[in-house]
């Protein structure tokens, strides 16, 4: 894959900024990273950072949004950062319609309140 990732433990939850091509096969890899690496450090949260992700396609958000589900389920609180002209909710909406406890902010603060707010 050509993409970069960073962990970084922030002891509530685990911060996951993402660089690099927003494809499926991108996302499927980073997905299942994170979950490891997420496991290994015994997070139930994960704010992914993707705001340097470039915009993808409606199938890809779609993709995305199916194998995100299939690989946290309910499992795992999620709430990805992304910049306002990337957010459609179509990503969104295919992982929560399959049981995902996810959801897409355009504001820091807004995602990492949500993130922190229901117990898991």
């Amino acid at each position: 894959m050509n993409f970069e990732v960073e962990y970084v433990d922030l002891g509530e939850y685990l911060r996951v900024t993402v660089r690099g091509p927003w494809v499926e096969k991108t996302a499927r890899s980073l997905f299942d990273q994170a979950k490891k690496e997420a496991q290994e450090r015994g997070h139930d949260r994960i704010l992914f950072d993707v705001t340097a992700w470039q915009k993808p396609t409606e199938i890809v958000r779609f993709q995305t949004g199916v194998y995100l589900a299939e690989v946290f389920g309910a499992q795992c609180k999620i709430a990805a950062l992304t910049l306002r002209e990337n957010l459609t909710r179509l990503g969104e909406d295919a992982a929560v319609n399959r049981g995902a406890w996810f959801q897409v902010f355009t504001d820091e603060d807004s995602a990492i309140g949500w993130l922190l707010d229901a117990p898991t």
